[in-house]
Order: structure tokens, then sequence, then C-alpha cells
């Protein structure tokens, strides 16, 4: 018999620590587990490319850089997902480029229907950008 169990490590962990059957981790040789780690930031960089390639979308250098530096800044933070966080912001650019090419087609403007440029991006931040946004709200604040 096989036994696979996947998912994130912490979220292994916990069934882990709060299984009822104390013995349960000594069924399975935790120290041999195989682990998948994360992707460095050339490997996303090709699984984003192979990403938008497989939506028969393009994408230029400094929007690809752009998304990438967005995955990057994310890695450290809690609910990360890894490739997964292109699939997530390549979806909602797809949303914003079908958005931005149906104003440009109802103005008769030419539009390159399958390039992802980086306003597509737009309005994908961080918490961190976000707590930053409104401290800096903050500071230039007027005060009566």
């Amino acid at each position: 018999m096989c036994v696979i169990l996947a998912g994130y490590e912490s979220d292994i962990n916990q069934m882990f620590i709060n299984a009822n059957d104390q013995g349960m981790r000594g069924r399975f040789n935790w120290d041999e587990r195989f682990r998948f780690e994360n992707y460095n930031i050339d490997e996303l960089r090709e699984c984003v490319k192979m990403m938008v390639n497989k939506m028969q979308l393009t994408i230029d250098t400094p929007t690809l850089d752009h998304v990438i530096d967005m995955i990057w800044r994310k890695k450290d933070m809690e609910g990360y997902c890894n490739a997964r966080e292109g699939d997530l912001l390549l979806a909602r650019a797809k949303l914003n480029m079908n958005t931005r090419i149906t104003e440009k087609v109802s103005k008769s403007e030419f539009v390159d229907m399958k390039l992802l440029l980086e306003d597509d991006f737009e309005g994908e931040v961080t918490k961190d950008e976000n707590a930053m946004a409104l401290l800096d709200d903050l500071v230039n604040a007027d005060f009566m």
C-alpha cells in the first residue's frame, strides 16, 4: 500500500499535531519525506513565460520583469503559493486586458489583442504596499 500526503508543509505539520492518533507521525518516515522547494526567480520567470504562452498571449520583457518582481515580493508572506501566484496574477491581468481591449476597439483604436501590458497588472498590490500607501497618506495629510 502507498499513501501520499500532499500539501503545504505547515498544513501537513498542523495535521499531524492535531491528529488524535499519537502514533500517526511514526507511521510515516517523516525525515525522508520528499519536499518541493519553492522556485527560484529564474524558474518563476520560465513558469510565467510558459503560462503566458499557454494562454496564447505575449508579454514584453519589462512587463515580465514587473510580474516577476510582484511575485518575488510576496515570497516571504503568509499564504505565498509559488508559481500559482503567477497563475493568479495572469488570470486577473487577462480580465483587465479584455476590458482594455474592449475600450480601445469601441473607440476604433488599434490594439494588439495578444499583448499583456504592465497596466493590465495594475491594482495588484501586496499588504505591505497597502500599508505603505496608508502611511504615506497620513504623513502627507493636512490636519486642521
